[in-house]
């Protein structure tokens, strides 16, 4: 009974979030997945069919999810990583393969500047990293990102968009690795 009531209940909230639609398929959205993995794997569902390739593999990594691998830094990026910072590099990357939102948290000065950077030239040489990646920080920090990138990822292009005259710079974002902004200046530059 507990196994019917857990399949039941993923099955109706998968349903009310939007339904089927006339072609029989259920809209998912991808933070939705880890329900469908689990729920194929109370089924013993050899696989779940799916028009999105990216979402089968995603459902596939969960089947077979071990624990977050530490991973290193590519050759060019210029800084050796301590075993947690490793770990942290795994995490962003186990996110960026599926395509989650995640938090890279922990106390002052452990380096997430570091890590981040880290995870977005692995993003860049692999050839994944599509845009620009935009990096929004307090204002004390803009010059720390600038510093760090330069000199642990000199290969990314930065774009400091602050100050009075950063509208002028706007049309330079497609050219940019690396977009920094501030908090505070996000909301008068969102459009």
């Amino acid at each position: 009974l507990e196994r019917i009531e857990r399949i039941a209940d993923t099955l109706v909230e998968l349903h009310e979030r939007g339904g089927l639609g006339g072609d029989g398929v259920l809209p998912l959205p991808v933070s939705q997945a880890i329900r469908v993995a689990q729920l194929s794997t109370q089924l013993e569902v050899p696989q779940v069919r799916s028009n999105d390739a990216a979402l089968r593999v995603f459902i596939e990594d969960m089947h077979t999810f071990a624990g977050i691998a530490p991973t290193m830094p590519p050759p060019s990026f210029r800084a050796t990583l301590r075993p947690y910072q490793q770990e942290g590099l795994g995490w962003l990357q186990f996110l960026s393969r599926c395509r989650l939102g995640g938090v890279l948290a922990d106390d002052m000065g452990l380096g997430k500047t570091v890590q981040t950077l880290a995870h977005i030239l692995v993003e860049k040489e692999s050839g994944r990293m599509t845009h620009p990646t935009l990096v929004i920080a307090p204002t004390s920090l803009m010059g720390n990102w600038q510093d760090e990138t330069a000199r642990f990822a000199p290969s990314l292009k930065v774009l400091l968009l602050q100050g009075k005259d950063r509208a002028e710079l706007f049309d330079k974002i497609p050219e940019a690795d690396l977009v920094l902004t501030t908090y505070a200046l996000l909301p008068r530059d969102e459009e």
